[in-house]
């Protein structure tokens, strides 16, 4: 008998009388009164390390992480992991919250497998224990086929990174509240609150539950686990926000760098505002005070008719803005201001001037649950969006309409001196423009039909003269009736030299006074306050 074969058989010999013991033989039984069962038992044992595979292979039926390991070496299973584990690197990551999502990849995370564990538990199946306990190991395979789960680990430090890159900075970004825009496309208004906190630990330990059980072919999706403080019952309100109400915009692409930076200013200091129902809003207090230490720029604003440099031009464009984003989601207006003169950005009757707090924008919420109003401006476009609780029906609709009363025409051409124009010719500055009388309209439709027509404001924009650039000379021609200056001084010099020289030799004769050319009178328009901030 080989050396490995007796040891076999007296490890089957040794387990028989153990087996003996645990099936109940007394010390007076002997080997050969062992039950029926227990002899087959031990037969099967014997049997079985007679055909045992090599003990360099793992058993039959054992699988890790879903991959079959069975008649493998320790070194071709690992293998086989190996590549299991290269396929986890492009797996993305989406990290769920009520604060919003963050996403990464495994790979980013520092996902590690422990295999080498896992292997050593696969190939200890039936390669450890008694006789016995490896027959019974082995037996139980083909009823039940063993599945290891690897152990796997994420780096803490980057999964920290990563919440507070994509997720921190809404949960305490310093506003009144935070929109969050989920990526299914719902979105969720949150209090700020610097008690809530991300519990890293329970969001890792959950990170790593889904990878177990994920196969490496698809998205995994992830609950962020979060810590809120104590709210009030007023910020829980803030659950409601879930509609857009109303939402308008705006375009400024054309703008100065100076007016561009005005428009963003100001919108900044508007996004993320909160109204509960009842609360007010003014437009200029909120903004303001429009100054150069409060981070304002110099851009044109509109004095006299004339466009001049000043603090601030362009504000009133977000005002505007937001003014068309109230009417759509029919807040209650206080106050609204229309322009001296029409804008462009705006139909008539469709803006609202601003300017040093006595011309503002001023509305209240005068519905029965929370507005978040979100403003952005991205160097193009200016965008004001109203969200809230949408209870109005879904067959209702509205339109908002201007109706102009009268036209204004321009008045009569402004003439500005310019030396750059040649004489005898001029140069149009400015086409000018028409004045309008006009009111806007709100119409309510229900499936489609006009169930309402209410008037919203009256609006008043003075005309605009064309400018004309001539030069200096011609002006002064057409002032003094075709003659320049120098010319009506030498026939005034002239006529008085010739005067007196008569009244020399002919002192009997009556003085008389030389005719002069009379002076004609420039009109100027009187000056104004600035009726808008552009």
């Amino acid at each position: 008998m080989k050396k490995r074969s007796f040891k076999r058989f007296a490890s089957v010999l040794v387990s028989a009388m153990v087996l003996c013991m645990v099936s109940g033989c007394t010390k007076k039984q002997k080997v050969d009164q062992i039950s029926e069962e227990t002899s087959k038992e031990i037969e099967a044992a014997a049997l079985y390390y007679s055909s045992t595979p090599s003990d360099e292979l793992i058993y039959d039926n054992i699988s890790i992480d879903g991959i079959n390991v069975g008649g493998k070496t320790k070194e071709e299973a690992k293998k086989s992991l190996g590549e299991k584990v290269a396929s986890y690197d492009a797996v993305k990551i989406i990290l769920t919250s009520s604060y919003g999502d963050a996403e990464s990849t495994t790979k980013d995370m520092g996902l590690t497998f422990n295999t080498e564990k896992s292997v050593k538990e696969a190939f200890g199946i039936g390669h450890s224990g008694s006789v016995l306990d490896r027959y019974f190991e082995e037996k139980n395979l083909k009823d039940k086929p063993a599945e290891i789960v690897t152990g796997k680990a994420i780096v803490k430090a980057n999964l920290e990174k990563i919440i507070k890159d994509q997720v921190n900075s809404k949960i305490s970004s310093g506003k009144k509240a935070n929109l969050i825009k989920n990526s299914d496309g719902t979105v969720k208004v949150l209090a700020d609150s610097a008690g809530i906190v991300v519990d890293v630990d329970k969001t890792k330990e959950n990170i790593v539950n889904a990878i177990n059980l994920s196969n490496a072919a698809a998205d995994i999706k992830v609950n962020i686990v979060i810590n809120e403080g104590n709210l009030s019952e007023e910020n829980k309100k803030l659950a409601d926000i879930k509609d857009v109400l109303g939402t308008y915009q705006t375009y400024y692409g054309f703008s100065a760098e100076g007016r561009k930076a005005n428009i963003a200013h100001a919108c900044e200091f508007i996004d993320g505002t909160v109204l509960f129902p009842g609360d007010k809003m003014s437009y200029y207090d909120t903004i303001g005070p429009v100054e150069l230490y409060n981070g304002y720029s110099m851009a044109p604003v509109i004095l006299d008719g004339e466009h001049v440099d000043g603090v601030g031009g362009g504000i009133c464009q977000p005002s505007s803005t937001l003014y068309n984003a109230i009417l759509l989601a029919e807040l209650e207006v206080i106050q609204r201001e229309y322009h001296g003169l029409p804008v462009s950005y705006v139909p008539l009757s469709q803006d609202a001037t601003i300017a040093g707090g006595y011309l503002d924008l001023i509305f209240r919420n005068n519905l029965d649950s929370p507005i978040y109003i979100e403003a952005t401006a991205d160097g193009e476009y200016c965008t004001f969006t109203i969200y809230g609780k949408e209870t109005r029906p879904s067959n209702r609709t509205i339109e908002y309409e201007p109706t102009v009363l009268r036209t204004i025409a321009p008045g009569k051409d402004k003439i500005k001196p310019d030396s750059s124009v040649p004489e005898g010719k001029e140069v149009i500055d400015s086409d000018g423009a028409s004045g309008y009388e006009c009111e806007l309209w709100k119409y309510v439709y229900v499936d489609g039909e006009l169930v309402e027509s209410t008037k919203v404001n009256y609006s008043l924009y003075d005309s605009e003269p064309r400018v004309i650039l001539k030069n200096p000379k011609d002006i002064e021609r057409e002032k003094n009736g075709g003659k320049t200056e120098a010319t009506t001084q030498a026939t005034t010099q002239a006529t008085t030299q010739a005067t007196t020289q008569a009244t020399t030799e002919k002192p009997t004769q009556k003085e008389t006074e030389a005719p002069t050319e009379p002076e004609t009178e420039t009109k100027t328009e009187p000056e104004t306050d600035p009726v808008d901030g552009e």
